[in-house]
């Protein structure tokens, strides 16, 4: 899950990517204290609903259970993504982070 404060809005907004798929919009996470949660509508094979997700802070992560809408239940986790160094072609022809010449 990916999250954003909407431009104009003082709502906290995201989008979620499961095992597959694309990236689906959510339109209203609710934050109280260390703790979010979220719904998703589903329609499809695995049954008509929504995907509800809680989680809470812990330590450096997330930790949280998953809903699915045939009543199945996951828990799951989530930690930061490292950071990725952003490499791209300076004017000097040579790469680095700057995209100046030294």
């Amino acid at each position: 899950m990916a999250g954003d404060r909407a431009l104009g809005r003082d709502a906290l907004v995201g989008r979620f990517v499961g095992i597959v798929g694309s990236a689906r919009p959510i339109s209203t996470i609710v934050a109280n204290g260390d703790s979010l949660s979220f719904s998703i509508p589903i329609s499809g094979k695995d049954g008509n609903g929504d995907l509800t997700v809680h989680g809470r802070l812990h330590g450096t992560g997330l930790t949280g259970m998953m809903t699915f809408p045939d009543g199945r239940s996951f828990s799951w986790t989530a930690v930061r993504a490292p950071r990725l160094e952003l490499y791209i072609e300076n004017r000097c022809g040579g790469v680095d982070q700057t995209a100046a010449c030294k």
